[in-house]
């Protein structure tokens, strides 16, 4: 055998053709993108010069194929006894030359990228983008070599190539790019990244990361291909063929019955974490009038697509039976109990209602998400300032003024690696009485009372700081107040595009160049209630036509007018003296009469 596959090799060697073909592609694939190959994490961006050398694989598996076939190989063969083994060295063969190639390409880029950029290449680096690239990238090119080799023995002829371009295409992950073939579907022929779109762009913490349903999808793929081989090549019994038709036929049923699937983002549900909360009806002030505590959670991390699921049990103590919870429309709840018994609850807009039998007991929701983006197969971010988890809807909108402390005992039931504001028992759990449960997991660095991503540095971090701080700065010099961060802890996250903060914690996200002037406006100088109205003048984007549209759709069109009519009118200096006027009367909680009214007594003065 190891004869055999020594003088295959020789043989490989001998053809200068494909020897200049495979190492001019490593050069080309280096020496043109090389101004942009700064750092690791750029390794799934080379997903064209991947796709190029996934097409030379699959025309020399043609090759291959269409050598045997002038050489008359098969039929030369066939009736000796070690013909089968002559079929496996051949896939031993293509395995030496795809990982000879992958390993001098993934070297060779490794190499040039350390002593080119100043990033480190640490073991954890090293771990990861290995890993990466033998699935991404090797063995797609095992896999071409055998398409390839597949469809030249089907179609023996100059169409073949024609027809296994057009397959190349198919499965290539130009095609999740463009979506061709629905995701549900697509995700499973492509040879390649399925997510090459969706990580860069919504989770940036799982690049490079392998989840579940790609380990699935190679198996997948790798079962039909040989098994294609073996029927098209080996000879074998009826029996055995026999049994080699029902593998085929089984594996076809994989993506089926899989638990895991290889692309991230569920397209039916997508939806973004980056939102504000908002209480849309907030007439019957009673319903948000108790206090929770002693929350228990149960958390099963599903590790594919944004799934998530968990029991929570908490204390409720309420004057009144009727109680609103927010709860983001993201997160599905199964069931709702109270003291051990099913009741009846509506969740919409965010806000779960619930009449409860007694005015004081024990809350539990069963609850699952399947679309919540800060959720991904490996990694997850949940903040205590946003209703990943029941609260009280006035801490949900301003969890600066609002946040209560409860306690707070979180158990997963797979043993996550978490980072959290909690503390860590010796029986696994997490334990705290904090403002609200912050759970990430994923690669985040802390020192220094930061965490943050770990593709981050200190000074980024810092002058992500620095930003908001003056931010806030002009905000105070507008509105003539003292506003400050109280933060004790700072968390940079990569999912939540949107600051937010209680007293104890502030939350940044990783891009600092993102405005984040609304969102500060509305965590930490603005009371809950409606107050885009407010914004609006602040913002000065009160005559802009899209805002005129949403504010005639929100209010009375006549007193609408009435206020286009009168505030264009005000110079910059009477603007800011009423805006400033309004703030300090109602904290952002601006009604439209009061405005007109205000407008109509500025105009009678002038």
């Amino acid at each position: 055998m190891l004869h055999c596959i020594k003088y295959d090799l020789y043989h490989f060697f001998r053809q200068p053709k494909w020897s200049i073909l495979f190492i001019t592609s490593i050069i080309v694939s280096i020496v043109l993108p090389k101004n942009n190959l700064t750092s690791f994490s750029i390794l799934p961006l080379m997903v064209y010069f991947v796709m190029t050398i996934n097409l030379l694989f699959l025309f020399y598996g043609a090759e291959e194929a269409r050598t045997e076939k002038k050489n008359f190989i098969i039929e030369q063969f066939k009736q000796l006894p070690l013909y089968n083994q002559m079929s496996i060295n051949k896939l031993i063969i293509w395995g030496f030359i795809t990982f000879g190639y992958y390993a001098i390409f993934y070297t060779t880029l490794l190499v040039y990228i350390h002593y080119n950029s100043t990033e480190q290449l640490t073991f954890y680096l090293f771990k990861t983008t290995l890993l990466y690239t033998f699935f991404m990238w090797f063995l797609p090119f095992y896999f071409s070599i055998i398409i390839g080799y597949i469809v030249f023995t089907f179609i023996p002829n100059i169409f073949s190539y024609i027809f296994m371009i057009f397959i190349w295409f198919l499965i290539m992950p130009y095609n999740s790019m463009l979506g061709f073939i629905p995701p549900s579907v697509g995700a499973w022929l492509i040879n390649g990244d399925p997510n090459i779109t969706s990580i860069p762009s919504f989770f940036p913490l799982e690049n490079m990361h392998i989840n579940n349903g790609i380990y699935v999808q190679r198996i997948f793929m790798l079962l039909i291909l040989i098994t294609t081989f073996i029927l098209l090549r080996f000879r074998v019994t009826k029996v055995v063929k026999g049994g080699l038709f029902l593998l085929l036929t089984a594996s076809v049923f994989i993506p089926f019955i899989s638990p895991f699937v290889p692309q991230i983002i569920n397209e039916q549900h997508f939806s973004l974490s980056g939102k504000d909360f908002e209480i849309s009806n907030f007439k019957n002030k009673n319903a948000y009038s108790y206090n929770l505590d002693n929350y228990s959670f149960v958390i099963d991390h599903h590790k594919n697509r944004q799934e998530l699921s968990y029991e929570v049990k908490f204390e409720i103590f309420s004057d009144f039976n009727e109680v609103h919870l927010a709860l983001w429309d993201d997160f599905k709840i199964q069931k709702v109990l109270f003291n051990a018994e099913e009741i009846n609850f509506e969740h919409k807009n965010n806000i779960v209602t619930i009449s409860l039998p007694k005015s004081t007991g024990e809350l539990t929701f069963l609850v699952e998400t399947k679309e919540y983006l800060s959720v991904g197969p490996t990694t997850f971010e949940l903040i205590g300032t946003t209703p990943w988890y029941p609260m009280n809807p006035l801490e949900a909108a301003n969890p600066l003024n609002e946040s209560r402390k409860e306690h707070y005992n979180i158990k997963f039931k797979n043993n996550d690696k978490v980072i959290s504001n909690l503390s860590l028992d010796n029986t696994g759990d997490w334990k705290g009485y904090m403002y609200g449960p912050t759970l990430l997991k994923g690669e985040f660095i802390t020192e220094n009372k930061s965490t943050y991503p770990f593709f981050k540095n200190t000074d980024e971090i810092i002058l992500n700081k620095q930003r908001v701080q003056s931010e806030i700065d002009k905000i105070n010099k507008k509105l003539l107040t003292e506003v400050t961060m109280t933060c004790q802890n700072y968390y940079t996250l990569t999912t939540y595009p949107a600051f937010s903060a209680n007293p104890d914690e502030c939350y940044f996200f990783e891009d600092e160049n993102l405005v984040q002037d609304s969102a500060i406006l509305n965590q930490l100088f603005l009371n809950v209630g409606e107050t885009s109205l407010f914004e609006a003048v602040y913002f000065d984007m009160i005559t802009h036509e899209s805002w005129i549209n949403f504010l005639k759709n929100k209010y009375d069109p006549d007193q609408i007018n009435k206020l286009l009519t009168y505030y264009p009118k005000l110079s910059k200096e009477e603007k800011n003296h009423l805006i400033i006027e309004w703030y300090q009367q109602t904290k952002g909680v601006l009604s439209l009469q009061q405005m007109v009214e205000d407008l109509e007594a500025n105009n009678a003065n002038r």
